[in-house]
């Protein structure tokens, strides 16, 4: 529930899994950009960051789709936005009320 606007997760080096409710109602959240370390999407990471519009990814769209993503991980509240998930060559929206 902080003020953030944009979160940075760094690379490490190491395989990162980003835990259930890591940004949990931030609501003023924006913007999350992923090192491309991330590995694991735990289910609803997202859940209430309600103005999360943009998820950056270094990598191309195949290595996106290579992370591991639970079960409901893009599972949120109603009132949700779509997010777009931007990659170096291209973007996808996410739709969060749909389990994918």
């Amino acid at each position: 529930g902080s003020g953030l606007k944009t979160l940075k997760i760094p690379e490490t080096g190491v395989d990162i899994t980003i835990p259930q409710g890591m940004v949990q109602n931030c609501k003023q959240l924006e913007t999350i950009d992923f090192s491309s370390n991330v590995a694991v999407l735990s289910r609803g990471f997202f859940y209430g960051a309600t103005n999360l519009k943009r998820i950056n990814y270094p990598g191309s769209m195949a290595q996106w789709g290579q992370i591991t993503k639970n079960l409901g991980w893009s599972d949120s509240i109603t009132g949700q936005s779509d997010i777009t998930v931007v990659c170096k060559d291209g973007e996808k929206v996410i739709h969060p009320n749909i389990i994918t």
